[in-house]
């Protein structure tokens, strides 16, 4: 019995579905093996709205602390200069110290 071309064209895109499909779930399994596969979703939107990360190797797990060195804003890159908490410190512009205030 001949199959017709609406039924062949059925057929192919079923057995491609089922190839795309079992290749996504051998996919799923091995990212969680990984454990890249998340159950809370919050976490994931937090995640997807962050717009900088910020890392440190050394003085964020043994003291806690994260310093500014460089920002990056409006086409400039500011140096700053100052340590951990303590409130003293300036930020410079081309090789300039900017006065408090000074938005250039």
């Amino acid at each position: 019995m001949y199959k017709s071309f609406e039924q062949t064209q059925f057929m192919n895109a079923a057995i491609w579905y089922l190839v795309i499909g079992f290749g996504a779930a051998l996919a799923a399994a091995a990212m969680v093996k990984r454990h890249a596969l998340i159950r809370r979703l919050p976490a994931a939107e937090t995640l997807g709205c962050t717009t900088v990360i910020c890392s440190d190797k050394t003085g964020t797990l043994t003291k806690n602390q994260m310093t500014v060195v460089r920002i990056y804003a409006g086409g400039k890159d500011y140096e700053v200069q100052g340590v951990g908490y303590n409130p003293a410190g300036s930020f410079m512009l081309e090789a300039r110290i900017l006065p408090p205030g000074d938005g250039t």
